[in-house]
């Protein structure tokens, strides 16, 4: 959220400035702002990822109330970031837009799952299957291809 907020003054600035000289005709760069969430990864310190209470003990003394969550922001320091270009190889660009669009509200905080990822490219493995079942004499003929086309365009 702060890198973004960060960016938000830096562009109001040069539109600003823009404004001021003449190149623009609007005062705000943006009609509307709107945040979205973030997407948290797997908490490396917490509790219930040890079997005794010793253990849990240390982490919470350790780590304090982090150690009760078992999701946080993700951080390199944490070690818990998910590299976007690592996902795309392993599972490609598709099954990674999907994920991102279908992971939750636009303006909540959701966790990253790699189960969902894989659960995402299952889905699209499956449609991609029944796409290949379609033969020319199922309806799809060269006359009816434009009309396909464009259908799974606007979907």
């Amino acid at each position: 959220m702060e890198h973004t907020t960060l960016h938000l003054l830096y562009s109001r600035f040069w539109h600003k400035f823009l404004y001021d000289i003449g190149v623009v005709h609007t005062k705000e760069p943006y009609a509307k702002r709107t945040s979205h969430g973030m997407i948290l990864g797997q908490n490396p310190h917490y509790v219930g990822n040890v079997s005794t209470q010793a253990e849990k003990d240390a982490l919470i003394a350790k780590y304090g109330n982090q150690a009760l969550r078992p999701a946080v922001k993700m951080s390199k320091s944490l070690g818990n970031v998910v590299n976007p270009d690592d996902v795309v190889k392993a599972y490609g660009a598709d099954t990674m837009r999907l994920y991102i669009m279908f992971i939750g509200d636009f303006e909540k905080v959701a966790t990253w799952s790699d189960d969902a990822v894989k659960g995402c490219k299952r889905f699209l493995d499956r449609v991609w299957n029944l796409a290949d079942q379609v033969t020319e004499e199922d309806g799809v003929s060269e006359k009816n291809a434009p009309i396909v086309h464009k259908t799974i365009k606007k979907v």
